[in-house]
């Protein structure tokens, strides 16, 4: 794939950008011979964010926390997603205008379908947090359970979704770890992951995190992040392209994002 004055540019921004969008992204331009880039950067100023979209009209751009609730108030329009949940993971610039859509809920509902889930624990209480929480109502989970690290913060949460039921190590059908408590290798997370048969971890990591190992050293049947966010990415290349990539394509893509 050649580089001139007709390659178009989409860019991710993130307080900590890794190469999980970078690899798989270029990798499918290079294999469709699309004559587009992708490159990360490390911002955390929403106006700023806005600025740059703009002022070198780019395709679009991946938004990670903190700036997925941030930059909503400056879009010029919000998909129904990203309406309902006020935040947002995709700026695409459509002539000038920017519109903002919330492919995480995508990504998520993608990997709980027909998962037979009635009851679930969120840890986390973030921009991500909230989508699953929504992910969760929409599929028809009557009880979801919201707990996590600062307790301050969880109160506030469950308070704004209107949520008021306690987990008291209640035996659940899924937990999902919304938190980078999963990387560690101690916290309350381990001791919750004993109440379920499901475990969801959100972190991409090439390596299985150590709570990864931990509930399949368990038994617990686990989804890792890598398949949520491949599954967004998928969404999200649709609205950056008008294209649907081929899954053969974005499997291979996540394989060479595992091996670099």
């Amino acid at each position: 794939m050649s580089i001139n004055n007709k390659t178009r540019l989409i860019i991710s921004v993130s307080s900590n950008p890794t190469n999980f969008g970078t690899t798989i992204y270029n990798y499918i331009f290079d294999q469709l011979n699309l004559n587009f880039i992708y490159l990360p950067f490390r911002l955390t100023d929403s106006q700023q964010v806005v600025s740059v979209i703009k002022t070198l009209d780019l395709v679009g751009c991946s938004v990670s926390s903190p700036l997925k609730s941030q930059v909503v108030k400056y879009m010029d329009d919000l998909d129904l997603n990203a309406q309902i949940l006020n935040n947002i993971n995709t700026i695409k610039n459509i002539d000038g205008k920017l519109k903002g859509y919330n492919t995480d809920y995508f990504g998520f509902k993608s990997i709980v379908d027909n998962k037979n889930v009635k009851s679930a624990l969120i840890y986390g209480n973030g921009s991500v947090a909230k989508t699953i929480y929504q992910v969760l109502i929409d599929i028809g989970v009557n009880n979801i359970y919201i707990t996590g690290r600062n307790i301050d913060n969880v109160v506030k949460f469950k308070k704004d979704l209107h949520n008021s039921k306690i987990y008291e190590n209640q035996k659940v059908d899924l937990i999902v770890n919304a938190t980078k408590a999963g990387t560690l290798k101690e916290g309350e997370i381990f001791e919750y992951i004993n109440y379920s048969d499901k475990l969801i971890d959100l972190n991409v990591c090439k390596k299985d995190t150590y709570l990864v190992s931990s509930a399949l050293s368990l038994g617990i049947e686990v989804i890792k992040g890598s398949e949520m966010s491949i599954n967004q990415l998928k969404k999200q290349f649709e609205i950056y392209t008008e294209m649907v990539p081929d899954e053969e394509l974005l499997s291979r893509g996540l394989e060479k994002f595992f091996k670099s």
